[in-house]
Formats: C-alpha cells, sequence, structure tokens
C-alpha cells in the first residue's frame, strides 16, 4: 500500500492574481456581514439594559460599553485581516491510496482502512484509490521483471489508463495474496472507512457535497463521481425518448397521401 498526501490550492496565489468572487459568495458575504453587525448591536443594546439598573444609563456606562465592543472588534478585524493574507482562499487537502502491491498483504489491507478512517476523523477532504501498475525503471519493475510477470507490450503501456477503473481484472493483476473480486472491495473498504468518518465527525460536508451537486460544481473525487453518474443516467434515458418517437414516426410515413 502507498498513500500520498496532496493539497491544491482553489484559488491562485494572492501576489499574482486577485481572488474572484461569485455573485453567490457576493450574497453570502454581505448576508453574514448584515447579520454580523445585526447581532452584535443587539449584544450591545442589551448590554446596556443589564447594567442600567446597576450603574445607570449615564454617558460613561454607555461609553465604556461602546469601548468593549469596538475594541473587540478592532482585534478581530487585525487578525482577520492578517488571516485573509496568509490564506486568502480555501485549500483543499486530499489522500491518494496505491492498493493491490505486489508485496500487500491482508495486514497491510487493513492497516490501509485504518489509515482511511484516521484520515477522514483528521479532517482531510478527498479520497482516492487506484489499483498498482509497475513503473519502468524502478526496483519493484526489475523485480517483476525477473519472475517473468513484466512485458513491454502494448498491454503494458495501457496499464495507467486502468489505474482507476471500477474494478480489476486478473490481467493486470500483480498481488498473488488476492484475487482480482477481493482487491477491488478492499478498495472500496478504504473508500467507504474514509467518508464514513469524514461524514461522521465533519456532517457539513454532506451538505456541502449536495450543495456542489445540485450546482453542477466538481471539487472533489465525490462531486465528480456524482456528477459523472448523472451524466450516465441523462445518457441512458436519452435512447428510450429516441425510440419511442422512432415508431411513431414510421406510422406516420405509412399514412397514405389521400388519408392525410
Amino acid at each position: 500500500m502507498s498513500a500520498v498526501l496532496e493539497s491544491s490550492p482553489s484559488t491562485p496565489d494572492p501576489s499574482a492574481t486577485p481572488i474572484k468572487h461569485t455573485p453567490w459568495t457576493r450574497m453570502v458575504i454581505l448576508t453574514v456581514a448584515f447579520l454580523n453587525g445585526f447581532v452584535i448591536m443587539s449584544i450591545e443594546l442589551l448590554g446596556g439594559r443589564v447594567l442600567a439598573p446597576y450603574f445607570g444609563s449615564s454617558v460613561h456606562v454607555w461609553g465604556s460599553i461602546i469601548a468593549v465592543f469596538m475594541l473587540s472588534l478592532s482585534l478581530g478585524y487585525l487578525w482577520g485581516g492578517r488571516l485573509s493574507l496568509r490564506r486568502p482562499g480555501p485549500r483543499t487537502f486530499g489522500a491518494f491510496f496505491v492498493l493491490a502491491y505486489p508485496t500487500d498483504e491482508k495486514e497491510d489491507m487493513k492497516a490501509t482502512v485504518k489509515l482511511a478512517a484516521r484520515l477522514g476523523r483528521a479532517g482531510i477532504d478527498d479520497v482516492s484509490a487506484g489499483f498498482f501498475f509497475p513503473l519502468p525503471n524502478t526496483e519493484i519493475t526489475r523485480q517483476l521483471e525477473d519472475e517473468g510477470k513484466v512485458t513491454y507490450d502494448d498491454a503494458f503501456l495501457q496499464l495507467p489508463i486502468y489505474v482507476h477503473n471500477k474494478f480489476l481484472s486478473e490481467d493486470r493483476k500483480y498481488n498473488e495474496h488476492f484475487t482480482a473480486k477481493q482487491l477491488t472491495r478492499w478498495k472500496y473498504k478504504t473508500v467507504a472507512a474514509f467518508y464514513f468518518n469524514s461524514f461522521l465527525f465533519h456532517p457539513t460536508r454532506v451538505f456541502k457535497i449536495m450543495w456542489n451537486f445540485l450546482r453542477g460544481k466538481e471539487a472533489s473525487k465525490m462531486d465528480s463521481f456524482l456528477q459523472e453518474t448523472k451524466r450516465k443516467f441523462r445518457l441512458r434515458k436519452k435512447p428510450k425518448k429516441t425510440s419511442e418517437a422512432a415508431p411513431a414516426a414510421d406510422a406516420k410515413a405509412q399514412v397514405p397521401v389521400g388519408e392525410r
């Protein structure tokens, strides 16, 4: 098993180009700013009412309340401004697992599933799992060559195409400890362990994925999978409509001219 952590910024470098906001993000920012000001003003007035029976409602009391709120807002703006310069946009962290390595055994696959679950709990945003294929001029590939399991032909050069296939076939398997079906099941166990823990400990991600699905946005592997599934479902429904329209067109064409 091999795991790689990847970090991909969803916004460009602020020193190179400015951050672009969509109308939706502008509306969210304005709404949050309005609610923030409304809540702060409400708490400020409520604080004056609470202190009035004990200290009165003189200028000094209201001045102290306003000073506390203004100082808190200034510190918050200062911290938020520095944070925005340091991290101007959201960053996505993903993990990529390479399964079906020639030396993988049952204990290794169990460790892979546990690691995927830990990454889901830790807050990693995305995960992807693929099957092993030998890279030329590597130690493991030379070992497979000595064993007669690697031949440099057209089929070998096409192996990278099948890395992310849904199922592993026996002719593209280099692990002798499992069958292709077993390795396929381990792949989906790894992905399921990640997303189960990710949704359990970070439930807001469920709504984020649903929102991206409705908008047609592909910000993660799960988003891409859902959008691809939706496109396939639409393509399957189109032939039915055309096949239903074809007999009607044939019947219309067979009607005699005098009866039209």
